[in-house]
C-alpha cells in the first residue's frame, strides 16, 4: 500500500480523490491527467480508422494483383501456343504440350481466386456497376480461351499420332481446325487483357478513394485532438500563473529580510574592520621588533659563514656517513623483523609467559628501551592479564598481574584501540607509575602504551618506558610487528587453554594412556593451526559449542563470544547439508569430509571439517577444526572452466576442420562451372580475368556462352560473398544457360528480364508472404561477330568503354555505359514500373570493354580509410592502355593489393578486359 500510495504522490492521480477546494496544482494535474486520457484515445480511435482502411486497401491490392497474373498467364498462354505451332521436332512439342496444360491450370486456379476475392469484396458491402459489368465481360473472354486451347491441344495431340500413321500431308480440314483454335485464342486473349487492364485501374481507383475518404476522417479527429488540447491549455495554466505571482510575491518578502540581514551583516563587518585596524598597529609594533631581529640575524649568518668554512673539510665523511646511515635506516625494519621472527619462535614446552620474557628480553635493549610489561586479552574476563615483564619488580608485577578492561590507561589502551605515547614527562612519571607498573626509582622520561591487534581485534596491550623519546623507526617497527606478536598471543592463549584441559585430563586419567595420547595430538595439532591461523576450533561437548578460537568467530562473523557460545554446532553448517552430516555420524566416524556452511549474515561459503573425541572429566568432549576452502573451489571451479573451454576449442577446431573441407569441396565444384578463361577471346583479340574471392568460395562469377554468332560474356555479383553467395551463383549460372542454350535468346535484355523472372521463380519471391530479397547485380555482353557489333545491358552494373585513339593517346576517354537501376531478383515493388533496356556499340579494331562487380571500386584503403571509387578506377584505366590486357590484369591487381593494405577484403572482386 505504501508503494501504491508513493506511486499516486508521484504521478499526480491522488488529485482525484480530493474536493474541489485543492490549489492550483492539483487542478492542473486533475486536467493534464485528463487532457492525457483524452487524447490517447482520439489517438486510438484514428489508429483503428486506419487499420481498417489498410485491412480493405489489402483486398484490393490482392484483386489488382490476381488480374495482373491473369494478364500475364493470358499472355503466356499465347506464347506457348505460337511455339507450339512453330515448334518442329516431336519431343519438343509433347514437353510444350505438358507446359500449356500446367498453365491452363494456373489459368483457373487464378481465375477462381479473382472470383472468391469478388465475392468477398461484395459480402463487405462494395458495389461497382462498372465493375459487375467488367466481371461479366471477363467471364465471356475467359471460358472461349480455355475452351480454344483445350480443342488446340487435343487437335495438336491427334496432329501427332496421325502424322505417324498417315504418309504425306493431312487432310486440309484438319489443319484449319487447328488454324481457327489458334486464332480464337489470340483474338480473345487480346480482348481478355483489355478486360482485365480496365479492371486493374477500376480497382486502384476504387482504393484510393477509399483511402481518400479514411483521410478525412481521420483529419477530423485530429482537429478534435488540437481542440482537446488547447481547451485544456486554457483551463490549466491561468491557476498555475497565479500561485507563480504569489511565489514571487513571498521572494520578494524574503529578499528585503535577507537584505536586512545583510545590513547586520555590513555592522558587524565595520567592527571586524576596526579590530583589525588596532592589529594593525600591533603588527607595525611586531615589526620594528623584526627589524632588529634581523639585525641580530644577520650578526649570527657571518658567523655561521665563518663556521661553515671550517667545516668543509668534513663535508665528504658526512656524506659518506649520511649514506650509511640511509643505507641502515631502510635495512633496519627487514632486519629487525627477521630478528624478531626468530625470537618469537616457538620452542619445545615454551608457556605463553615464557615466550613474553623472552620476546620482552630482546625487544627492550633493541628499542633503547627502560622498562617493558606485556599484557594478554583475555575475552572470556574482561581483562588483560601481565604475561610478561623486563625492568620491573616483584610488587609492581604481582599488583598489576590483571587489569580490567577500561581500568586505567592499560585498560583505556585495550578498550579503545587506540595508543598513547608520551615523550616529555618532565619527571611526572611517578603520577603513571601506579598505572604503567613503573619503578618510582628510576624515573622514565618517555611512555608509549600501544594495543596489540589481530584481524582488527584486541589481543594484547604493550607497555614501554623510556628515559629518553623513542626514534621513530623503533615506533614504526612495533606497529608493522602487532599483527605478528597479536597472533602468537592468540595462539598461546589457546595452548594455554588446552594446556590446562590437558593437565585436568591428566590429573583424572591418569590409567586412560591412549586417550592422554589422542587429547596431546589434538594438542599438537591445535597449535600448529592456531599458529597458522588458517583453521578455526569448536569444542563441543553432546552437540552443544562449549568454546571457540578467535578464526572461529572471524570466519563465522560473530563479534561476541556470547552469541555463539551454546549454539549447536550443526547451526554453523547450511540448512540443506545438515541431514547429511548428521546421516554420515559425523562425530563418531572422525572423518574430513567437505559441505557448506553459513554466517551469521545467512551468507554460505564451502568448508572442510573434520572432528576428534577427547576425554575429559569422565565426559566425552568433540574438538572440531573448520577450514574454510572458498580458495580451493574457486580454482577448482576455474580449472575445470578453463578444461571445459579447452574441451570447446578442441571441439570447434574439428568442426571448423569439417566445414573448411566442405566449402573448399565446394569451392572445387564453383571452379568446376565456371568457363576456361581462354574461351573468353572468341570475337575478341585478347582479354583477361582478374577474380580475387573474399572467401573460399564466391557470390562473383564470370559466364560465357557462345550461340549461333553470338558471344555472350557476363560479369555477376550475387547477394553475399562466401557460402550464400556461392548458392546464388550457381542459380544465376544454371538459368543463364538454360535462357541462352536452350532457349535461344541472344539480345542482352531479353536475357535479363526472363532471369529475372526465373530468380524469382525460383526463390519463390512472387509469393505475397516472401521475405526474400535476395538476388543479382551483372554487366552482360553480346558481341555479333558477323557484323563487330556489341550490345549491352546492366543490372545495376556499368560497361567501360575505351575507344583506340590513332591520332594522339592522351585525349583518351573512358565512355560509360549505365546499366538499369534495377537488380536481378528480389521482391521490390518499383520493380513493375522499370525495365532493361539494351545499348549498341559499334566496335572499331584497338576498342577496349571492361565490365566488373562493385568488389573493386568498394574496397576500402588501408591508409586513406575511403574507398577506391570508380573515378580512381577510370584514371587508371585511361593510364593502362598502352599495356597488353594481361599486363593491365597484373598492374589492376597490384594497385587493388596496395591500396587495401592490410584493411581487410570488403567483398568479392571480378574484373573483366575485352580488346576487340
Amino acid at each position: 500500500m505504501n508503494f501504491l500510495n508513493a506511486f499516486l504522490e508521484y504521478s499526480g492521480l491522488n488529485a482525484f480523490g480530493k474536493t474541489n477546494g485543492d490549489d492550483a496544482t492539483r487542478d492542473f494535474t486533475r486536467g493534464y491527467w485528463l487532457a492525457l486520457v483524452a487524447t490517447g484515445l482520439l489517438f486510438w480511435l484514428s489508429y483503428e480508422i486506419w487499420i481498417v482502411a489498410l485491412d480493405k486497401q489489402a483486398y484490393f491490392v490482392q484483386q489488382v494483383n490476381l488480374i495482373g497474373s491473369q494478364n500475364a498467364i493470358t499472355q503466356d498462354i499465347a506464347k506457348k501456343i505460337m511455339f507450339i505451332e512453330l515448334s518442329k521436332g516431336k519431343k519438343a512439342i509433347e514437353e510444350e504440350i505438358i507446359e500449356l496444360e500446367q498453365t491452363i491450370k494456373d489459368f483457373e486456379i487464378q481465375h477462381q481466386k479473382m472470383v472468391e476475392t469478388e465475392i468477398f469484396l461484395k459480402n463487405q458491402g462494395f458495389e461497382n456497376k462498372t465493375l459487375d459489368s467488367l466481371f461479366k465481360e471477363n467471364q465471356f473472354a475467359y471460358n472461349p480461351i480455355i475452351d480454344a486451347t483445350k480443342s488446340f491441344l487435343k487437335l495438336k495431340k491427334e496432329f501427332l499420332e496421325q502424322k505417324d500413321k498417315v504418309d504425306g500431308s493431312l487432310p486440309p480440314h484438319f489443319l484449319n481446325k487447328i488454324s481457327i483454335n489458334i486464332q480464337k485464342v489470340l483474338f480473345k486473349e487480346h480482348a481478355h487483357t483489355e478486360i482485365l487492364r480496365n479492371m486493374s485501374l477500376l480497382y486502384e481507383k476504387e482504393a484510393n478513394d477509399y483511402l481518400l475518404g479514411n483521410k478525412f476522417y481521420q483529419k477530423i479527429v485530429l482537429l478534435i485532438v488540437m481542440l482537446v488540447l488547447a481547451f485544456q491549455a486554457f483551463m490549466m495554466f491561468p491557476p498555475i500563473v497565479q500561485k507563480l505571482k504569489k511565489f514571487i510575491a513571498l521572494s520578494i518578502q524574503n529578499q528585503q529580510e535577507t537584505e536586512q540581514k545583510n545590513k547586520e551583516i555590513s555592522l558587524a563587518y565595520s567592527k571586524l574592520q576596526a579590530s583589525e585596524e588596532e592589529s594593525r598597529k600591533q603588527s607595525q609594533i611586531l615589526q620594528q621588533k623584526n627589524i632588529e631581529l634581523e639585525r641580530i640575524q644577520f650578526e649570527v649568518t657571518q658567523a655561521n659563514k665563518e663556521i661553515s668554512k671550517k667545516h668543509k673539510e668534513l663535508e665528504e665523511s658526512r656524506d659518506h656517513i649520511n649514506n650509511f646511515k640511509e643505507l641502515e635506516a631502510s635495512r633496519f625494519f627487514d632486519t629487525a623483523q627477521n630478528r624478531f621472527a626468530q625470537v618469537m619462535r616457538w620452542k619445545t614446552d615454551q608457556t605463553i609467559y615464557t615466550w613474553s620474557e623472552n620476546l620482552l628480553s630482546e625487544l627492550v635493549p633493541s628499542l633503547e628501551a627502560l622498562q617493558a610489561t606485556l599484557y594478554a586479552y583475555e575475552e572470556d574476563k574482561q581483562t588483560l592479564m601481565l604475561v610478561g615483564a623486563y625492568g620491573v619488580n616483584e610488587e609492581v608485577y604481582f599488583q598489576y598481574d590483571n587489569i580490567a578492561l577500561g581500568e586505567n590507561l592499560v585498560g583505556q589502551v585495550g578498550k579503545n584501540l587506540k595508543s598513547v605515547y608520551l615523550k616529555d614527562l618532565n619527571g611526572q612519571a611517578h603520577s603513571y607509575a601506579q598505572s604503567t607498573g613503573t619503578e618510582e626509582a628510576i624515573l622514565p622520561n618517555s611512555l608509549l602504551v600501544f594495543p596489540i591487534t589481530y584481524n582488527d581485534a584486541l589481543a594484547g596491550v604493550l607497555e614501554l618506558t623510556s628515559l629518553k623519546p623513542l626514534h621513530e623507526p623503533f615506533i614504526e617497527l612495533i606497529k608493522k610487528m602487532s599483527e605478528t606478536i597479536g597472533a602468537n598471543l592468540k595462539a598461546l592463549q589457546d595452548q594455554k587453554n588446552i594446556n590446562q584441559l590437558f593437565a585436568d585430563s591428566q590429573m583424572a586419567e591418569k590409567k586412560l594412556k591412549r586417550s592422554l595420547i589422542k587429547l596431546q595430538e589434538n594438542e599438537e595439532r591445535f597449535r600448529k593451526l592456531s599458529e597458522l591461523t588458517q583453521e578455526g576450533l569448536l569444542f563441543v561437548q553432546e552437540g552443544i559449542i562449549k568454546d571457540c578460537n578467535n578464526v572461529m568467530m572471524n570466519m563465522f562473523g560473530y563479534a561476541d563470544t556470547k552469541d555463539f557460545l551454546q549454539l549447536s554446532y550443526i547451526e554453523l553448517i547450511a540448512p540443506k547439508y545438515r541431514i547429511e552430516l548428521e546421516k554420515n555420524n559425523f562425530l563418531e566416524e572422525n572423518k574430513t569430509q567437505e559441505t557448506v556452511a553459513i554466517r551469521k549474515n545467512n551468507e554460505i561459503f564451502p568448508i572442510e571439517i573434520q572432528a576428534r573425541q577427547v576425554q575429559y572429566k569422565n565426559e566425552n568432549i568433540n574438538i572440531i577444526s573448520i577450514r574454510d576452502i572458498t580458495e580451493k573451489k574457486r580454482t577448482e571451479k576455474q580449472l575445470e572452466e578453463a578444461n571445459r573451454i579447452a574441451s570447446l576449442v578442441s571441439e570447434l577446431e574439428a568442426k571448423n576442420k569439417s566445414i573448411t573441407s566442405s566449402i573448399e569441396y565446394a569451392h572445387r565444384i564453383q571452379s568446376a562451372i565456371l568457363p576456361e578463361k581462354s574461351n573468353l577471346n572468341t570475337g575478341y583479340a585478347e582479354s583477361f580475368v582478374l577474380y580475387m574471392p573474399k572467401d573460399i568460395v564466391s557470390g562473383d562469377f564470370y559466364w560465357y556462352a557462345k550461340k549461333n554468332n553470338f558471344v555472350i560474356i557476363g560479369a555477376i555479383d550475387c547477394t553475399g560473398h562466401g557460402v550464400p553467395g556461392a548458392l546464388m551463383s550457381v542459380i544465376g549460372y544454371s538459368n543463364l544457360n538454360k535462357i541462352v542454350m536452350e532457349q535461344g535468346i541472344t539480345d542482352p535484355a531479353m536475357i535479363l528480364e526472363r532471369l529475372d523472372v526465373e530468380v524469382k521463380n525460383t526463390l519463390r519471391q512472387q509469393e505475397g508472404n516472401s521475405q526474400s530479397r535476395d538476388g543479382m547485380d551483372l554487366a552482360l555482353c553480346s558481341l555479333d561477330m558477323n557484323t563487330g557489333k556489341l550490345y549491352f545491358a546492366g543490372a545495376h552494373r556499368p560497361l567501360y568503354f575505351v575507344p583506340k585513339n590513332q591520332e594522339n593517346t592522351d585525349n583518351q576517354e573512358v565512355i560509360e555505359y549505365k546499366g538499369t537501376a534495377l537488380p536481378i531478383g528480389g521482391n521490390f515493388m518499383y520493380k513493375n514500373s522499370l525495365s532493361y533496356t539494351t545499348q549498341e556499340i559499334q566496335l572499331q579494331k584497338g576498342d577496349t570493354c571492361y565490365i566488373f562487380s562493385d568488389g573493386y571500386p568498394d574496397q576500402f584503403g588501408e591508409e586513406k580509410g575511403q574507398k577506391y571509387m570508380t573515378r580512381r578506377i577510370k584514371n587508371k584505366l585511361i593510364e593502362i592502355q598502352p599495356y597488353d590486357l594481361e599486363t593491365q590484369k597484373n598492374i589492376l591487381q597490384e594497385e587493388f593489393l596496395t591500396w587495401k593494405g592490410k584493411h581487410k577484403q570488403m567483398d568479392d572482386v571480378l574484373f573483366i578486359g575485352m580488346r576487340f
